[in-house]
């Protein structure tokens, strides 16, 4: 225990000799630990919570291929010849 307080006054002493470093070092150590939360805040919204919606892990997404390429955007004429063949096969 006498050689944790002796290390920390040491510590201290060295900081308080180099102010220009201290700053620079509290200023990057909060950039740092301000980053990782808000990076784990993303994650933890966007992986980790489940989905806001009943019946979540019922939903799918629509992708048209054209020519063996993924189309996930199309028009809403396409959408509704979809919508109706979907209707159809109820």
């Amino acid at each position: 225990m006498e050689d944790l307080r002796r290390d920390r006054r040491y510590a201290i002493r060295g900081l308080r000799r180099n102010p220009g470093f201290t700053v620079v070092a509290v200023l990057l150590l909060a950039i740092e630990i301000g980053a990782t939360t808000s990076i784990f805040s993303v994650v933890n919204s966007v992986l980790l919570k489940p989905l806001p919606y009943p019946d979540s892990h019922a939903l799918v997404r629509i992708v048209r291929a054209i020519g063996g390429v993924e189309q996930p955007y199309f028009s809403y004429a396409i959408y509704l010849g979809i919508s109706e063949g979907a209707a159809r096969h109820e």
